[in-house]
């Protein structure tokens, strides 16, 4: 065999090689993505509203990370805002605070869209509205956003204008996913009821 076919071999062979790497590399690091997981809360047994959770009422469980947003990630000492099934994974939007709270205010997480979070951070004061088939209904007027987070959950803050614009407000560097309310307790059972429907207008 000649020399120029051995070296077309050993070029070929050569490719081939790092070729199956990049592929299996690949291939490795998006099982290593899908198989994280983190950890979750399921209720034990049947959960009713305004119960505040014990360590003993939940069982912390291994869930894909894909499943966690929206979920709680501390239960104990917290109260529900709705009751939960047996076997069921608690949200975070499911919980409350409501001891640290004023008189008459109680503490919602609300999942929102980009669209309906309309960049709130924490501080601002928002009008709560329902959305269900394009018609809109005032839930909570002035409620004040104890807190606003991105799908990390982390605080999503708002950001500087540019020179020349003041008075605009900018965009964060991340997009709320998920806000936390000040809401009156008389709407605390609407507001949750509607929390996949919920669209923010801020007043202030």
């Amino acid at each position: 065999m000649d020399r120029k076919r051995i070296l077309v071999l050993a070029v070929s062979l050569m490719v081939a090689m790092v070729a199956t790497f990049v592929i299996v590399r690949g291939a490795d690091a998006r099982y290593a993505t899908a198989s994280r997981t983190v950890t979750a809360y399921e209720a034990v047994a049947f959960l009713s509203q305004g119960s505040t959770l014990t360590e003993s009422q939940v069982k912390a469980v291994r869930i894909p990370a894909a499943m966690a947003p929206g979920l709680a990630t501390s239960v104990a000492g917290r109260t529900l805002l709705t009751s939960v099934m047996p076997g069921n994974l608690l949200y975070a939007d499911e919980l409350t605070d409501a001891a640290s709270l004023g008189p008459g205010l109680v503490s919602v997480s609300v999942p929102v869209s980009q669209a309906a979070g309309d960049g709130v951070t924490a501080g601002d004061m928002v009008d709560v509205f329902a959305v269900l088939n394009g018609q809109a209904s005032l839930l909570a007027a002035g409620v004040e956003v104890r807190g606003s987070y991105n799908a990390q959950g982390d605080p999503v803050g708002p950001r500087m204008p540019p020179a020349g614009m003041a008075g605009l407000r900018m965009p964060g560097a991340a997009v709320p996913a998920v806000v936390e309310l000040l809401v009156p307790s008389g709407a605390v059972q609407a507001v949750v009821q509607n929390n996949r429907n919920i669209y923010l207008v801020r007043v202030k």
